[in-house]
């Protein structure tokens, strides 16, 4: 996307690719981000406890599976002291969090998220602060898993333009789909997105 949602992922992704690249795009028809709604999108999108129950379809197992469980603002990185999600009256430029998830593949992991609404729309990012592992094995060090969403107004609705830039460990990549493993986190997080944009425009 155009902009400067689209500029800071166009950056980014020049500076530092990683070895993986994911993208993906949804449209919401019907609807556009204003003046009238950035508060309440704001607000839902900061509600990082509704990511708690986000699914996947597993191939491994045949069924849809819940990704992320236990899904809370924490102090910092590692931390297991809960803070509560926040409902502000004005609409900030820029909000960084520390959140926890319990994932399904990798247990307890952190990631710091950011929300940029300074522009017409939204750019949301969340990148793991702690590593990552699937047993003993590590699959992402602090940083290599960064998960990139755009939110913008375009003719049809609203735009989200997902992007995954990741570096996962060659030794973890012989016994997990990384692009798999990259794959489904992005889309998961992808879809709460669109379910708070929805739920904030209204």
């Amino acid at each position: 996307p155009r902009g400067r949602e689209g500029e800071a992922l166009i950056s980014e992704a020049r500076k530092n690719p990683g070895s993986l690249i994911v993208e993906g795009a949804y449209f919401i028809r019907g609807l556009r981000l204003d003046a009238g709604n950035k508060l309440g999108v704001y607000n839902a999108l900061t509600r990082f406890a509704s990511l708690s129950g986000v699914t996947y379809d597993s191939f491994s197992r045949k069924r849809e599976t819940v990704l992320l469980s236990d899904v809370r603002r924490v102090e910092a990185p590692g931390s297991q002291k809960s803070l509560p999600d926040t409902v502000v009256e004005s609409l900030p430029d820029v909000q960084s969090f520390e959140i926890h998830a319990r994932d399904v593949n990798f247990g307890s992991t952190w990631y710091s998220a950011r929300v940029d609404c300074a522009g017409d729309g939204f750019a949301l990012s969340l990148t793991n602060s702690r590593p990552q592992a699937v047993m003993a094995v590590r699959a992402f060090a602090v940083g290599a898993l960064r998960l990139r969403y755009a939110m913008v107004s375009a003719d049809e609705g609203v735009y989200v333009y997902a992007l995954c830039l990741a570096r996962p460990e060659s030794f973890a990549s012989r016994f997990v789909d990384m692009y798999s493993a990259a794959t489904k986190r992005l889309e998961a997080v992808r879809g709460w997105a669109v379910a708070r944009i929805q739920e904030g425009a209204k």
